[in-house]
């Protein structure tokens, strides 16, 4: 009897949708997006799986304008950026102080994130400055990594992806095989550097197994051996639109 759980993998919009499927005692196909964008899919007992996967093809407009949804919800709480507050950075958690400035920027000294500002006051301007600093941070950081992660994964004949960063609220990367090219969150550079690194092989990883199979998990395990530790750290790392 069809009544386990199985992930499947299909292109809808020139991007990959991987969704759960359960068969059930049901007559109908019935898709959901939960809160963290995962896609869960039941079916009858009897129902073709190929029939199911042309179901969530027609679908995909649907779950990515649900997704996109979901990424732009406001958080209840924003951060200020204001002396005081913290912020994590790669796995260090940094505290935060304002100063006074005429020349303005974002640096980091031990365990501090200063802001330097003209108008200390101004919270909008604060929140520019970090955000425009942190963006460029990702980019050399995230660059750099996926730099090194490709070196390893060329043998196997994937493409040299292009990494785009934005802010994601429920993923910490997607993939696009057919444009090579891989997303990153902007909030995954809170995370530790072996946490980056296992995002980005993952994603690679779909440029050779497209869902979520035992030959994806065995791939991924084959470079990474600690990947389940990785992800379960990286599960534990909170993501909050805007920060």
């Amino acid at each position: 009897m069809k009544n386990k759980k199985t992930q499947r993998a299909v292109t809808s919009c020139g991007e990959r949708i991987v969704y759960t499927l359960e068969y059930k005692k049901v007559k109908n196909i019935n898709l959901r997006v939960h809160p963290d964008g995962e896609v869960f899919v039941s079916a009858p007992l009897r129902c073709p799986v190929e029939q199911v996967d042309r179901f969530v093809t027609e679908k995909g407009g649907f779950i990515f304008a649900a997704r996109k949804k979901l990424e732009d919800r406001q958080p209840p709480e924003q951060k200020k950026f204001e002396s005081g507050e913290t912020y994590p950075l790669l796995g260090r958690t940094y505290r935060i102080a304002v100063v006074k400035a005429e020349n303005e920027r974002v640096q980091t000294e031990e365990d501090v994130i200063y802001i330097y500002a003209k108008n200390p006051e101004d919270t909008a301007r604060r929140q520019k400055l970090f955000s425009e600093w942190l963006m460029r941070r990702c980019e050399k950081v995230f660059g750099e990594m996926a730099d090194a992660v490709y070196e390893k994964l060329k043998v196997y004949g994937v493409p040299h992806a292009a990494i785009t960063i934005r802010d994601m609220k429920s993923r910490w990367g997607s993939c696009k095989p057919s444009e090579n090219k891989i997303t990153l969150n902007k909030q995954l550079i809170k995370a530790d550097e072996e946490c980056v690194e296992y995002v980005i092989v993952h994603e690679y990883a779909h440029f050779l197994h497209p869902d979520h199979s035992p030959a994806f998990h065995a791939f991924v395990a084959s470079v990474l051996p600690d990947w389940n530790a990785r992800n379960a750290r990286l599960k534990k790392v909170e993501i909050v639109k805007g920060q």
